[in-house]
């Protein structure tokens, strides 16, 4: 605990100024001069643990400001990655929303591999009408996400994945 001076109660405390007042003018004996030598070697114990504390302290705040100066560039250095990837997205195409019935689709037709279903076949596999499932192999293949085969005779024609159908089931979690 603190006295009202300052001090830790159990701190040795000397203080010379009394002791000198008290052998002003008088002979020092042997018991004074003790007395005297041990309040100045506590006085230069304490004072070389302040240097030594001070230091010590002075050494830690320039780690510190090295540690924060590392810090910052390293701050920087992350907000330039940052803007460069968030510059980098921003420029990828956004991937098209596609309905369900699209989406079945496409995993259809990735499971066929090289065969070239007709929208009839597809419309069966996949559970929607034939109108329906034409306009969507109409706006996949505008998409760019199928291919057809071009009729010829009496074949009707066949539909098959492209590469950006397969990336997109691929991005969605749809395949594996």
């Amino acid at each position: 605990m603190e006295s009202a001076n300052g001090k830790n109660k159990g701190d040795v405390e000397v203080d010379i100024a009394p002791i000198l007042s008290s052998i002003k003018d008088k002979v020092l004996d042997a018991r004074h001069i003790e007395l005297l030598k041990h309040a100045y070697e506590l006085q230069n114990q304490n004072i070389e643990q302040l240097k030594s504390n001070n230091e010590a302290l002075r050494e830690k705040a320039l780690l510190l400001e090295e540690k924060a100066a590392l810090l910052n560039r390293e701050n920087e250095a992350l907000k330039t990655t940052i803007n460069t990837l968030e510059s980098r997205l921003a420029a990828q195409p956004k991937a098209e929303e596609l309905c369900e019935d699209e989406k079945k689709i496409l995993v259809y037709l990735a499971k066929c591999g090289q065969n070239r279903p007709t929208s009839q076949v597809i419309a069966a596999h996949v559970g929607v009408s034939q109108p329906r499932t034409e306009c969507y192999l109409g706006r996949l293949f505008e998409s760019d996400y199928l291919d057809h085969s071009l009729p010829f005779g009496r074949r009707p024609i066949g539909y098959s994945i492209r590469q950006k159908g397969r990336d997109y089931l691929l991005h969605q979690n749809l395949v594996r």
